[in-house]
């Protein structure tokens, strides 16, 4: 077993959705820990709600391309439009964000993702770059303002 970093975002009914995330996630997985929720300003399209964003570290046996397809399942089983645009509402995205030597290939230019990331493992190194997740966020250059914290879930 070795643990998965997995971001969980929604703007379509975020705390139903994120809850039923959460419970189809642990069903198959052992989920250990669960970041903050953060409303974050959308990307790309800014004409829609606030996105609802959260870190979960999970446990698991799974290969990180096996774990993609499965969190994809889990996306499907939920109902997910994937029809629109790439950055438009949507009521789930659960991505991988690190697991092994995998790293999400965004992961350092996403203060919407580092945000919660690092309120779970702030020292995680990122896999390729060796840097910790604390200083891959000091150094980004984003607004504050657009992201708030909303606590637990």
């Amino acid at each position: 077993m070795s643990l998965a970093y997995l971001d969980l975002g929604s703007n379509i009914e975020p705390r139903a959705s994120l809850r039923r995330a959460l419970e189809l996630l642990q069903a198959d997985f052992q989920v250990k820990r669960c970041s903050a929720v953060f409303e974050t300003a959308p990307v790309g399209i800014t004409d829609q709600p606030a996105f609802w964003n959260m870190a979960v570290e999970i446990e698991t046996e799974l290969l990180p391309d096996e774990l993609q397809l499965k969190l994809r399942a889990i996306e499907d089983q939920m109902g997910r439009d994937r029809s629109g645009p790439k950055y438009g509402p949507r009521n789930i995205d659960i991505d991988l964000i690190l697991h092994h030597e995998y790293a999400h290939p965004q992961l350092e230019s996403q203060a919407f993702v580092l945000v919660p990331m690092c309120g779970l493992c702030p020292e995680h190194l990122h896999p390729r770059l060796g840097q910790p997740l604390a200083e891959l966020l000091a150094r980004l250059d984003y607004r504050r303002a657009d992201i708030r914290e909303l606590g637990p879930l």
